[in-house]
């Protein structure tokens, strides 16, 4: 099984503010909200593997996506 994940920082763990998406600085409310996409991205691969994924991409959709990370 292959899983392709696609995120972006807005909506995950309550993250709903611009200041927390660094969009005009990124203070320490930007560095928790990274944290905690971090922490949800890091839950969904797990609960992918245990289910038996073979490889899972993950696609960082803000700021049009130009970071892809292969797990």
């Amino acid at each position: 099984m292959k899983i392709y994940i696609t995120t972006d920082l807005e909506g995950i763990s309550g993250v709903v503010d611009f200041k927390q998406t660094g969009r005009d600085e990124k203070g320490k409310d930007y560095e928790k909200a990274c944290h905690l996409l971090t922490e949800d991205v890091n839950s969904a691969v797990e609960g992918c593997l245990k289910a038996g994924a073979e490889k899972i991409v993950v696609l960082d959709g803000h700021g049009g996506g130009r970071n892809r990370a292969q797990l």
